[in-house]
């Protein structure tokens, strides 16, 4: 349960951040580490569910 919901906040976060990204504006240092969280996040709940 925990683990959905902090996919959920990653996942929204990212959205907002590219669509920061969309309007032309510059990223900060947060938002790129953000960014590579939620690739980080995605890539082990797919490792995860591959070993189940």
């Amino acid at each position: 349960m925990v683990e959905s919901a902090v996919g959920a906040v990653v996942s929204q976060l990212s959205k907002k951040i590219l669509e920061k990204l969309e309007k032309g504006k510059k990223l900060s240092v947060e938002d790129i580490l953000l960014l590579y969280l939620d690739l980080q996040y995605k890539e082990l709940k797919e490792l995860h569910s591959k070993l189940d």
